[in-house]
């Protein structure tokens, strides 16, 4: 049974939240106005939030934030002849999903990245490993003996996109524990007060952190509501992976994993019988798992000289892929039925950027999750319909065959439309085959 000493784990919690007032507008921010809109989104970096010194001082809380658009190495294509090395995903994404032909009004949805200060003075995050620690020994079984020592830190994350934006907390973990006992670590990071935030003298839960992550954004971006409150709820997912283990090298993918062990990782008391909550994807050296919307984890075996990309990489790039998927999805559902023509034009923008990314990621075990989520489903058979939609609705006496050609830009949101739709449709609804 898989269950070597883990030297390097690391965790990605995030939390996103969908947003309407990008798209209509409404109730924006001065800073958010200066870039949240079509003609100007992604021209620029925003920049921090700059305090005016002609205006009293409303009391509003100061931005913790500077936002940016992703770098040099998230816009390479792979494939291109460079010397930077690329970000996988995000220069998949970037070239391929807000590529010219397809940005749309708002770019392929494409996100801005927030830099946080790290000043001692002014650190928005830190852990307070010592609480960890005393957690982690007090309940320990004397037969597993003392608890190594371990070496944490935690970090900030944040993304904004036109339909939403995803708070996040990347924990790193370093010592010597058994794959048997991470479970244990990630409960006592959900549960216990360890989270030093914005110099609080009283640390906060992981939750207690994501929703104060959330307030430090909606008040950056949106204006004071009084008639509708803010929605205060911050549900997580865990992305995770075993970073540096032992015998990494032979790791072949296809080990004897204790599942309850990953569910518990994944999911705070797991309902370890229901198998139809999960998907399990094997591949050559590597094994990914994900219980839906609770998280996943990926184990990859250590970069050799056929590989493209080490566990720290595969690990950014699922955690990517699934940040900008769940932010998709969610705003999908929400925005269903929404009385604004402004968030339906966005919600269909949604449909057809998952769509094209699903036809150029290839990971088997995202088209895995795409082809059983059933949030997903609804974003894919939606997608179809509405482009069908807009050929019946577009091209009337026209013959559509399986010669035809593809025609740019005819659609107001700038879609490419195949007139072979139903082939186009069938391939893009492909899973892909292991190894691509």
């Amino acid at each position: 049974m898989f269950n070597p000493v883990v030297r390097h784990f690391r965790i990605h919690f995030f939390s996103p939240r969908p947003c309407f007032n990008f798209s209509t507008g409404a109730s924006l921010s001065d800073f958010a106005k200066s870039f949240m809109m079509p003609e100007q989104y992604y021209k620029t970096d925003p920049g921090p939030q700059q305090q005016s010194k002609d205006k009293p001082d409303t009391g509003q809380p100061q931005i913790e934030f500077s936002l940016h658009r992703l770098g040099r190495r998230c816009k390479y294509d792979r494939e291109a002849d460079t010397q930077a090395r690329a970000h996988k995903f995000w220069s998949a994404y970037m070239s391929k999903v807000a590529a010219d032909e397809y940005r749309g009004p708002w770019l392929g949805l494409a996100p801005l990245r927030a830099a946080f200060k790290d000043k001692p003075e002014q650190r928005l995050l830190r852990l307070k490993q010592d609480s960890i620690e005393l957690a982690l020994q007090s309940p320990a079984p004397q037969s597993q003996g003392p608890h190594p020592p371990l070496k944490l830190r935690a970090f900030p994350k944040l993304y904004v996109c036109p339909i939403g934006w995803a708070v996040g907390i990347v924990v790193d973990v370093e010592g010597d524990l058994k794959f048997e006992n991470l479970a244990p670590l990630v409960d006592v990071l959900r549960t216990v007060p360890a989270f030093v935030y914005r110099q609080q003298p009283v640390p906060l839960r992981l939750e207690q952190v994501l929703t104060a992550m959330h307030r430090m954004v909606r008040n950056a971006l949106l204006a004071p509501d009084n008639h509708r409150p803010a929605n205060e709820t911050a549900k997580s997912y865990i992305v995770c992976s075993l970073v540096n283990f032992q015998e990494q090298a032979t790791f072949v993918g296809d080990e004897k994993v204790d599942m309850s062990i990953v569910l518990r990782i994944l999911e705070q008391g797991p309902a370890l019988s229901d198998e139809t909550k999960r998907t399990v994807s094997p591949a050559p050296r590597s094994l990914t798992i994900t219980r839906f919307n609770r998280g996943t984890m990926r184990i990859t075996a250590s970069l050799g000289e056929t590989d493209r990309q080490s566990p720290e990489c595969a690990l950014s790039n699922l955690k990517n892929c699934l940040l900008m998927t769940a932010l998709m999805e969610q705003f999908h559902s929400d925005a269903s039925g929404h009385s604004s023509p402004a968030v339906q034009k966005m919600r269909e923008e949604v449909e057809l950027t998952f769509m094209q990314l699903k036809s150029i990621w290839k990971s088997p075990h995202f088209h895995a999750l795409c082809n059983q989520d059933a949030g997903l489903q609804k974003m894919k058979k939606a997608a179809v319909e509405n482009v069908f939609n807009f050929i019946q609705s577009t091209f009337k006496d026209v013959a559509i065959g399986d010669k035809a050609t593809v025609i740019q830009n005819l659609d107001p949101g700038r879609r490419t439309v195949y007139l072979s739709a139903p082939e186009k449709m069938n391939e893009i609804g492909k899973p892909a085959s292991p190894g691509q």
